[in-house]
């Protein structure tokens, strides 16, 4: 199979996005970043006028609603895809700002998902708990221990919480729905684990595998990424390479379908499946945004960003791409260091 990756066109420019998202119907690109959240609407290929705030947002798989926590508040708002209007929200207080280091006994929310039937909403904590709320009733339901004190200090690799010297998730704690299914994944840096949040038990974990060489010998987990059918998850590391995992059946020991091989990704931060599940695209750090095949990890195209920015240069290159995601048409969108935010046409 062949490919190609073209540049279309720059729809955002200095922006600085941190998360960028297809709505569930491919019509609004949603980006959320410094100063602001943007929408793109991809009918009328006009920016759309709203008062979302700005902050990490998960979208109900109906369709319906999107969840936002905005920086620096504790709160969790809910708006209408339909209208931008809020209609909902939940605080987080009492177990501190979202987003924001918190005291000694207030774990602050670092993730969060909506369930399968957009019924339920799962919270991923930093004291390493999963807390399961209704929705839109936000009424909590249950909350499990996904990690004790003691595994989180060797999670972090014996790094405690340099404020109040309490163990802490420090290397990331991002909570993701397996599509098509009532289980959520949690990762943890050097392992994802799966829990089924309705009757609070563990469904299995995914433990790095051993490198093929000593340049790839400390890589975590950085960012994980489902199908849209749920049976394959995809992972990128810290200079190491992309993995594919057969997530049907879990178990501790299990090797990745395939690793890719033969280059360097370097600190791959993004990862978009196609709809029709033939393609993975990967980008990171370096600002290559990579092409594979499913069936094997081959790299069938590739491209070089290139952006600079008003502000001049900043660690990472202004070429970094920070997020991705494609739409069922082919077209990818990415946020990048540079301020920009830009379209490419995928063919293959």
């Amino acid at each position: 199979m062949r490919a190609r990756i073209t540049p279309i066109t720059t729809i955002f420019e200095d922006f600085r996005g941190w998360q960028v998202r297809y709505s569930l119907d491919d019509r609004y690109i949603i980006c959320s970043g410094m100063g602001g959240n943007r929408i793109w609407d991809t009918v009328s290929k006009r920016e759309v006028s709203h008062s979302l705030p700005a902050g990490h947002f998960a979208f109900s798989p109906d369709g319906r609603a999107i969840a936002i926590a905005p920086y620096e508040t504790s709160k969790i708002l809910f708006f209408s895809m339909q209208s931008f209007e809020q209609i909902g929200e939940f605080s987080t207080a009492k177990w501190g700002r979202g987003w924001d280091l918190g005291g000694h006994n207030s774990p602050h929310i670092i993730s969060f998902d909506f369930s399968q039937n957009s019924d339920n909403f799962v919270l991923a904590r930093s004291d390493a708990k999963l807390t399961t709320l209704s929705f839109p009733s936000m009424q909590e339901l249950s909350t499990i221990t996904v990690y004790n004190d003691d595994d989180v200090y060797n999670l972090n690799m014996g790094v405690k919480d340099f404020i109040w010297g309490m163990p802490k998730i420090t290397m990331g704690f991002d909570v993701a729905r397996v599509p098509q299914t009532q289980i959520f994944a949690v990762c943890a840096s050097p392992e994802i684990s799966f829990w089924n949040t309705q009757y609070g038990n563990n469904a299995g974990r995914i433990s790095k595998p051993a490198p093929e060489n000593s340049y790839g010998a400390s890589f975590n987990f950085i960012r994980f990424q489902f199908s849209s059918d749920g049976r394959y998850m995809a992972t990128g590391y810290d200079y190491a390479p992309v993995m594919l995992w057969d997530v049907t059946q879990i178990h501790y020991n299990q090797k990745p379908k395939w690793r890719t091989s033969g280059v360097s990704f370097g600190y791959i931060q993004a990862l978009a499946f196609s709809h029709d599940e033939r393609v993975l695209v990967s980008a990171g750090r370096g600002g290559v945004i990579n092409v594979l095949d499913m069936a094997n990890g081959s790299i069938l195209a590739e491209i070089q960003n290139t952006s600079t920015s008003k502000y001049g240069g900043s660690f990472g290159g202004n070429e970094e791409i920070f997020d991705i995601d494609m739409s069922r048409a082919g077209v990818l969108v990415t946020c990048d260091r540079g301020d920009k935010i830009k379209l490419w046409q995928v063919q293959y």
